[in-house]
């Protein structure tokens, strides 16, 4: 027989096999047993000679399978072409599909343990088990026939699942078929005529029942349960018919010959294409996205046959080229030569092991110890996330936290060991220093687990991109460090040092040569270069890591890093999308926009008399300012704010809702000075300070309205790029310790290392002295950040502080003597602008709560988010019609203090300033979510909070309101993210 023949007869038997793999499994759409009629009866037939065919096939190839010989390799190779087609069809779903499921990877690179392709497995085991099948005894071979049909016609006859086989295309069914063409395969009848006669008869009274078992199920049962009983692999009618015909096949004359000439091929077609054939049919890739998806377009059966039978011939194309080009591959590159001489290798019985083991121990053992060692590094830094051994992923759960990593967080384990590994392959490859490598790895990890740790005790969250990136703030935040971990860190780092030498030398490992040098460097290039595309939503990048479990919480980084990783959680942060696009966004909408607002600032400055450009506005950002009573279980025996008590209660005041806790002071300044929400920006933007502001061509602040701006700061000003941000925004000054405009009438108080508030409010007044009118001040003052537990201040226990939920009273009673100190600053400073004969008008407010308190964010969030703010107009600025506003002010965000600024001095507005005071008087306050959490919730959706305190949900609101707050997204995607059209047609002047 010709070549060309036996591949046809190969591929004819491939194309039927597949065809009825496909045609009744549960998940595609061709037959599901619903229908009594015409259509069904010859759904029937045709499954009866598919079944047929596929036995015959199996059986076929179990007698082939006799004849090939058992060599190590061909298994090794079997597996290693399941695997090969695993991860192609893994690697075509992400980036066709954009799907991924780390599941399915693991079925991929364990195809045989996890049982992914069944009948590819069996063939395997068939290959192996059939050379020991045709070495038994003839009656040896003749019980286990018998026992195998027996099988087979008891669950025929009970009807029952007696004994695992499944729906016949699995492990077992299919290797007790081949294993049926395996022990028959020396059987010689002697009539082919009763043969054929016995099988055609069989077959056709077995037709006829499958034809009618549908009206008999129907008829017994009122239902379809039992119509697929006769057509099925596991009959024992149709198995005999298969074992028949196989019999017949193998007589001299018919295809005996053929037969022989098949599988007596010196390549073992027969075996590789098929099994190729099988493992790409079984993937979910094609059974799901294109079988399955594509019948289900057609309703006429006739297609969907057609559509089935090409689908077939496609695959069984696509097994002949894996097959062509694995071999062409194997041999042109000498792999085929190494893995024999690597299977050469593998141990043949059990006292083989322990010398194969100890032989392979020496030459991969630095392999093992490399990646081994970031596997616990990797552990270790999940670990040292937690406080405790509880670990809390959501509100209502509690897990043992190192079961919980192991077993929950594995995925994102094994993603950071190798990057972690990747990080010590590659210094490695540029050092050729192993040892110095791996020590190398291991500080780093070191030290960020360290840096975490500290981040962690201060704000309740981990490392962040933006910090990073605040390099120039290093030396400060490093004092923030205590000395005794300095020490230990010192000693830790030259034990390593020491280690790392002494190892260099007794035990020396081989340099790596140029191309895996190459290699190496690629590869750590585009894993941590990826993370660029983490979150670009639809992407194959976001697929796959989405697939592998990562869970970005941007809402709780704290909580992100503990089931991502430090590593992880810190690389989610470097995909930034700045806003997503409201709908309707064009040149047009913005046009009509700006002139609507046009109108409605004509129509606010009807009734206002002043220029806000000559007012003296300043806005006082207070570090932490915020009443330690209102939070829920926290009693003081004394008032700490009596001054700014009576300031608010005479003054336009109330509660500003912070986006933050414990920490986003930059986050609060950047609303108060640009009238933008931090809730509308993307979850992926956590600090618009330093991924925003010093990145857009134009950015807007209210300072661009005066004459002169002064940003002041009595600490060191490289904290958020507020250096950049001020230049970005315009500022005319920016004062900070080591600045060229230098902080005068430096004092601190009690041992404290930052500057007291008098400090800034000398050094605003002294500004106030120097300029004329037409000046803005924004002033962030230090006093009251943290620690609170470095006992700062004597006198404390004034306040004798009460509190719940596991909260520390010294670190409230600290807070609240900072507290009382600013009070008093404050108070000073307001009888010092009265005396001012200028108008001044000072906003107040506090930035966020400060990081001490245990109390629960899903019951108390809202108090936890609520700090004290006034705002102060001086006499000078009474006298010219400033007056305290009585509406809109009990409950308000940072981004409302521009148009209220502007109402209090009764001055005219732009028309941006007109969509704010729109925003202020007109919604409900909106902030972020504030029950999300104890940390800073980034990604949250607005918060609407009404003037009574109360939540109110969006779809609560008017449709006016509804209108006005996506006019504020549409003019804040324009400002930061689109194309400014505002800022070129006069909508901000």
């Amino acid at each position: 027989m010709s070549k060309a023949i036996r591949r046809t007869l190969i591929g004819l038997a491939s194309i039927l096999l597949v065809m009825n793999l496909w045609m009744w499994d549960s998940r595609l759409p061709f037959v599901g047993y619903q229908e009594n009629n015409a259509h069904m009866m010859i759904l029937q037939l045709i499954h009866v000679v598919l079944i047929v065919s596929e036995l015959l096939i199996l059986m076929l190839l179990g007698r082939m399978m006799t004849r090939l010989r058992l060599a190590k390799v061909r298994i090794v190779s079997s597996w290693l072409l399941m695997v090969t087609i695993g991860i192609l069809a893994v690697w075509l779903d992400l980036l066709w599909k954009k799907s991924f499921q780390f599941s399915s990877l693991l079925d991929a690179v364990m195809p045989i343990t996890r049982n992914a392709m069944p009948l590819a497995t069996a063939f395997i085991l068939g290959g192996v088990s059939s050379r020991w099948l045709v070495d038994l005894k003839l009656n040896q071979r003749v019980g286990l026939t018998v026992a195998i049909l027996l099988i087979f016609l008891t669950t025929t006859v009970y009807n029952r699942d007696l004994w695992g086989l499944g729906s016949g295309n699995t492990i077992l069914s299919t290797l007790l078929i081949l294993s049926l063409g395996a022990l028959t395969a020396e059987w010689r009848p002697h009539s082919k005529r009763r043969l054929l006669l016995a099988a055609g008869g069989l077959l056709a009274a077995t037709s006829v029942m499958a034809i009618i078992m549908p009206k008999i199920s129907i008829m017994l049962h009122n239902d379809m349960s039992t119509a697929s009983r006769i057509a099925s692999l596991n009959n024992f009618c149709l198995i005999i018919v298969a074992l028949l015909l196989s019999l017949a096949l193998s007589m001299p004359g018919y295809l005996a010959d053929e037969v022989e000439s098949v599988v007596s091929d010196r390549h073992n077609e027969a075996y590789w294409i098929t099994l190729g054939t099988v493992a790409i049919a079984q993937q979910p890739l094609l059974e799901q996205h294109f079988i399955g998806l594509a019948a289900g377009h057609f309703e006429n059966l006739i297609a969907k046959m057609g559509l089935l039978l090409a689908s077939a011939v496609i695959v069984i194309i696509a097994g002949i080229l894996l097959r062509w080009a694995g071999k062409w591959l194997l041999e042109r590159t000498g792999l085929m030569q190494r893995l024999n001489n690597w299977v050469a290798t593998l141990p043949t019985s059990l006292g083989q092991c322990w010398p194969w083991f100890k032989q392979w121990w020496h030459r991969n053992w630095s392999t093992v110890l490399l990646w081994g060692s970031c596997y616990v590094l990797a552990v270790a830094s999940f670990l040292l996330m937690n406080s405790s051994w509880r670990l809390e992923p959501n509100a209502d759960v509690s897990y043992n936290l190192l079961i919980y990593t192991v077993f929950a967080c594995q995925n994102m384990l094994l993603l950071t060991t190798i990057l972690y590994g990747l990080i010590a392959k590659t210094l490695q490859a540029l050092f050729n220093r192993y040892w110095a490598a791996l020590g190398t790895t291991t500080a780093l990890v070191m030290l960020m687990i360290v840096a975490n740790r500290i981040k962690i005790a201060a704000r309740d969250e981990p490392i962040l991109p933006s910090e990073v990136r605040m390099y120039q703030a290093y030396g400060s935040l490093f004092k923030m460090v205590k000395g005794w971990i300095w020490v230990v860190a010192a000693i830790m780092v030259l034990l390593l040092v020491m280690i790392v030498v002494r190892l260099e030398k007794r035990y020396p490992v081989a340099k790596i040569k140029l191309p895996a040098k190459i290699g190496w460097l690629v590869v750590t290039v585009m894993a941590f270069g990826s993370s660029l595309f983490w979150n670009n939503q639809g992407s194959a990048v976001n697929a796959f890591m989405t697939g592998m479990g990562d869970q970005a919480m941007f809402y709780n980084q704290l909580t992100g890093a503990r089931i991502n990783g430090p590593l992880i959680q810190f690389m989610n942060n470097l995909d930034v999308k700045v806003m997503n696009q409201p709908s309707g966004y064009s040149k047009a909408e913005m046009a009509k926009i700006a002139k609507h607002y046009q109108k409605e600032a004509q129509r606010i400055n009807q009734t206002r008399t002043n220029d806000l450009s000559k007012q003296n506005i300043i806005f006082n950002l207070s570090e932490s300012f915020s009443d330690p009573r209102r939070v829920p279980g926290i009693k003081l025996a004394h008032d700490p704010m009596p001054n700014i008590e009576r300031l608010k209660k005479n003054n336009t005041s109330g509660l500003m809702i912070s986006s933050g806790y414990g920490g986003g002071t930059a986050n609060m300044e950047y609303m108060t000075l640009t009238g933008l929400a931090l809730c509308n920006f993307s979850p992926t933007l956590p600090t618009p300070y330093t991924q925003l502001v010093p990145f857009q061509s134009q950015a807007w602040s209210i300072n661009q309205l005066f004459k002169t701006s002064v940003a002041i700061h009595p600490y060191v000003g490289v904290f958020y790029s507020r250096i950049a941000v001020y230049q970005k925004f315009g500022f005319d000054r920016f004062m900070y310790l080591g600045s060229k405009y230098s902080i005068k009438h430096q004092s601190k108080i009690g041992r404290s290392q930052y500057l007291s508030d008098a400090t800034s409010y000398a050094n605003t007044l002294d500004q106030l002295k120097r300029s004329g009118n037409g000046l803005f001040v924004n002033l962030v003052t230090m006093q009251n950040h943290f620690p609170y537990d470095q006992h700062y201040y004597d006198g404390t226990d004034y306040y004798h502080a009460s509190a719940k939920n596991g909260t520390s009273t010294d670190q409230v009673e600290q807070f609240a003597m900072g507290v009382h100190y600013t009070d008093q600053a404050a108070a000073k400073f307001i009888k010092q602008i009265d005396r001012l004969n200028k108008p001044v008008t000072v906003v107040f407010y506090g930035d966020h709560l400060p990081g001490i308190y245990q109390n629960d964010m899903a019951k108390d969030g809202l108090k936890m988010h609520e700090t004290d703010y006034f705002i102060y107009s001086n006499r000078a600025a009474r006298k010219q019609g400033a007056k305290n506003l009585t509406k809109s002010t009990g409950y308000i965000v940072p981004n409302d203090f521009i148009a209220m600024a502007a109402a209090q001095t009764n001055s005219k507005v732009t028309p941006y300033l007109a969509l704010l005071t729109d925003v202020w008087q007109k919604l409900p306050a909106a902030a972020m979510d504030t029950s999300q959490s104890t940390t800073n919730t980034y990604n949250s959706t607005a918060q609407f909070i009404n003037q009574q305190g109360k939540v109110v949900a969006k779809a609560k609101l008017t449709k006016k309101q509804r209108q006005l707050w996506h006019d504020y997204q549409l003019v804040q995607y324009d400002l930061t993210t689109g194309h400014q059209y505002l800022l070129k047609n006069g909508m901000m002047k």
